[in-house]
Order: C-alpha cells, then sequence, then structure tokens
C-alpha cells in the first residue's frame, strides 16, 4: 500500500491530533456497544418485570447475567471455533 505524499505531509503536520481522533472513535465505538449491550438487558428486565408475577420470575431466569466482559469473551470464542 503506498501512501500519498499529501497524506504524509497531513500526518506529519497533524499527526497527534489524528492520532487522538482514531483513538477517541475506537473508544466511542467499544463504550456504544457496552451501552447497547446494558440497555438490551435493561429492556428485557424492564419486560419482564411487567410481566404477570407467576411469569415474572421465569422471564427473568431466561436473562442473560453476563456482565458485558464476559459476553465478549464468550462472543470471541464462538468466532474462533466458526474460523
Amino acid at each position: 500500500m503506498e501512501i500519498s505524499s499529501v497524506a504524509v505531509a497531513g500526518l506529519r503536520r497533524h499527526g497527534p491530533a489524528y492520532c487522538f481522533a482514531i483513538l477517541m472513535a475506537v473508544s466511542v465505538q467499544a463504550c456504544t456497544q457496552r451501552m447497547w449491550y446494558e440497555g438490551a438487558k435493561q429492556s428485557h428486565r424492564n419486560e419482564c418485570n411487567k410481566a404477570p408475577p407467576s411469569e415474572r420470575e421465569q422471564c427473568l431466569r431466561t436473562m442473560d447475567n453476563d456482565s458485558y466482559d464476559e459476553y465478549q469473551r464468550k462472543r470471541q470464542e464462538e468466532i474462533k471455533k466458526d474460523n
């Protein structure tokens, strides 16, 4: 892969700013994924709490209680199995 002279000049002049922007973009994506996961769990919990008492406990038992980090670890294991 060849980098253009304009890109090299831009990196020399704005390198730290570009690196910071890339780092922030990656951080925001990871944060967003964690927030989505936690939001989905909360939504499931809210739906369970709307159920009649006789169904509420069963609904809550079906909920995945893994932390986001545990979810990611299991997800990576499944991806490795598929490859």
